[in-house]
């Protein structure tokens, strides 16, 4: 039974074919899901990441059903027992779990989709490749600046886990480095194909194919007295940024965008220029799911 609990469940093949046959969904050539139900098992919120995979689903022809599991904080239920016993209602299961859950924690009869488990949001990675390869950007070797942190942010480290078995190269200004990817991170890359360069965001934000711009609140088990240097030191992304980067360069800014001092970590005129990501990786995202679905499937 295939699943995607992490990108850790994902070879370099695996990744390419999702991507490709995405590209050919996006072409009119998906395959119908009638008939197949898919679980959205969320412990915490969610709000983009699960509007996407219903709104998926229901265009292939499929249906799904929106379990809120987020009453089991209050001790009433196990998340396992949760998870085993709504598996034997669907097809697939997509599931978020808090950042200290890990999905392979959990157990279920049916292939599981990660939609932000443990340090990982893997589904949010396979957009985001997606969208940069559709504009002609190979995400094989593909180059990735960072500005913000690494080490708290699952939708990064998914980006980074994911590009590095194709090779990407990464990188990284972390504002402060306590906040930024770690030796043993940067390890783990190195092993899976891929590197990590930390720089000041000047030496390279204008020679990347992309600049991705961490989202605001660091999660769970960050320093305060770190996160007040962070806060001291972060300089907010504005469109002089996107001008001096050049016309070759994408931009996606991770959101929520607030930082905790209620500052954006990219400010409102960047919204509507042309080479910022954001809305395209929503629409788009829609392609990857189901390419995701028939993966997990074996369509």
């Amino acid at each position: 039974m295939r699943t995607m609990r992490s990108s850790r469940d994902l070879e370099k093949k695996d990744i390419l074919w999702i991507l490709e046959r995405a590209k050919e969904i996006e072409g009119g050539d998906g395959k119908s899901l009638q008939g197949r139900i898919l679980g959205v098992l969320t412990f915490r919120p969610s709000l983009r990441t699960t509007a996407s995979m219903m709104h998926s689903i229901l265009k292939a022809g499929g249906s799904y059903i929106p379990l809120d599991a987020s009453y089991v904080k209050s001790g009433e239920e196990d998340m396992e027992d949760t998870a085993k016993s709504v598996s034997d209602l669907v097809d697939v299961l997509a599931v978020r779990t808090p950042m200290d859950v890990e999905i392979k924690d959990l157990e279920a009869e049916v292939p599981m989709i990660n939609l932000m488990c443990g340090d990982e949001h893997t589904m949010g990675a396979l957009w985001f490749f997606y969208s940069l390869m559709k504009r002609g950007k190979n995400p094989e070797g593909m180059k990735i600046g960072i500005y913000g942190q690494v080490r708290y942010s699952q939708p990064t480290i998914a980006i980074c886990r994911a590009g590095a078995k194709l090779g990407m190269q990464f990188f990284e200004d972390p504002v402060v480095k306590e906040i930024g990817s770690g030796e043993e991170f940067r390890e783990e890359i190195e092993r899976l194909g891929g590197t990590i360069t930390q720089k000041p965001l000047e030496e390279f934000m204008g020679n990347v194919d992309m600049m991705w711009i961490s989202e605001g609140r660091p999660g769970e088990g960050a320093d305060q007295k770190i996160l007040v240097k962070y806060l001291d030191r972060y300089r907010q992304i504005t469109e002089d940024d996107f001008v001096k980067a050049g016309e070759n360069v994408y931009w996606y800014v991770d959101e929520p965008r607030t930082l905790p001092d209620g500052r954006l970590t990219a400010a409102k005129d960047v919204d509507s220029h042309p080479k910022l990501l954001n809305r395209p990786v929503m629409r788009e995202s829609l392609f990857v799911n189901r390419a995701v679905l028939e993966w997990v499937l074996g369509l």
